[in-house]
């Protein structure tokens, strides 16, 4: 799968949580010019923006926003933000996440977040190989 591919599944995943939830949240996908090529995991994304839109907004404000950008970085990376002007996260849990150990701890909570980062580093131990 290529990373257009996972664009255009995040797209229609949006837009069918946009019809559920009334349109209660707008939502800005930026993308680098010649990035839709590169090899990609299906459905990557898509934990992520759920835990916005679940987690993050208060609902109904008529301002909640997702913004999500993939760009080259250090020329040999992607970077992928999913951001929201929600609620936040306590920093206990951001420090959880940082330093979790995802080779050999499980995780109850932040089930969705625990299986992209697993993705995203066997993705690169299979690169690196």
């Amino acid at each position: 799968m290529e990373l257009g591919d996972e664009i255009e599944y995040l797209k229609q995943y949006i837009y069918l949580q946009q019809q559920r939830f009334s349109f209660s949240f707008h939502c800005v996908l930026e993308v680098e010019e010649g990035l839709k090529q590169i090899p990609m995991h299906k459905l990557l994304f898509q934990p992520l923006v759920e835990n916005s839109i679940i987690h993050g907004f208060p609902g109904n404000s008529g301002r909640d926003t997702i913004r999500i950008s993939i760009q080259r970085w250090e020329d040999r990376y992607l970077k992928i933000c999913v951001e929201d002007n929600g609620k936040g996260m306590p920093a206990e849990q951001v420090e959880v996440l940082n330093h979790f150990d995802y080779n050999s701890d499980s995780m109850e909570n932040s089930i969705g977040i625990f299986n992209v980062i697993k993705r995203v580093k066997y993705q690169v131990n299979m690169v690196q190989r």
